[in-house]
């Protein structure tokens, strides 16, 4: 390279040092040249290429993985309106089993949340560790105009729930930013399968989290007729 030429990120270096000292309008000027792509960035590396040849596997594997939890495994401890339109999706960033109801009063998701922020608006619960294992009750916000019973009893449920998951929020919880959300109970899915090696038993794993998650929630009834009561009934 000719001595006398200057690539944009040598500008960024240089006007970059002494951070502690940088006066507000330098540091405007250097997120911007970090947003238009004038700063030095990160290297390619050949682990980074490795990770992303094998992701384009993992969201077909995860596809797998729902489809065999909703035609292979036993679905009856959640009630019946819920499970009489029950099919696979990938999209906002999860790959889900839905389980509908009609106006989607309300609907109930579960599976894989396999990327952060997005539509739910929360960070994966162990990001070291991957993605999240999640069970979600959802509705549109001008069904949710009587859900004081509701929260009552999921308030209720939440001790028990949080025993058995690393997280779980409520409608109203500050960190429940999608308004959407009743409910959004999450555990680290490498946790849940850990020395779990064989595919048939890692979805034995996830299927019994997935329906401990469910009996507290479903086993007396007593949730179900709250929401019911709520006018989130579909039947």
């Amino acid at each position: 390279m000719n001595g006398n030429a200057f690539l944009w990120a040598d500008v960024y270096n240089v006007l970059s040092r002494h951070e502690d000292k940088k006066p507000a309008v330098l540091v405007e000027f250097l997120e911007f040249m970090k947003n238009q792509g004038l700063s030095p960035g990160n290297p390619i590396t050949l682990d980074a290429m490795r990770e992303y040849i094998q992701s384009q596997r993992f969201v077909p594997n995860l596809m797998e993985f729902a489809g065999a939890l909703s035609n292979e495994f036993d679905w009856e401890f959640i009630p019946q309106r819920y499970r009489s339109d029950v099919h696979v999706k990938n999209e906002m960033d999860r790959v889900a089993v839905k389980f509908a109801t009609p106006d989607w009063k309300p609907g109930l998701i579960l599976g894989f949340l396999h990327k952060e922020g997005g539509d739910l608006k929360v960070e994966f619960v162990g990001r070291e560790r991957g993605i999240d294992l999640f069970l979600r009750i959802e509705t549109n916000p001008k069904n949710q105009k009587r859900l004081q019973g509701v929260l009552r009893e999921l308030k209720n449920r939440k001790d028990e729930l949080c025993k058995c998951a690393d997280r779980v929020l409520l409608h109203g919880d500050t960190e429940n930013r999608n308004g959407h959300t009743i409910l959004l109970v999450r555990s680290c899915l490498s946790r849940v399968i850990e020395e779990k090696h064989e595919r048939l038993d890692q979805l034995q794993a996830v299927y019994v989290k997935l329906r401990e998650w469910g009996e507290i929630l479903f086993k007396d009834g007593i949730l179900e007729k709250a929401l019911k009561e709520s006018g989130l009934d579909s039947e």
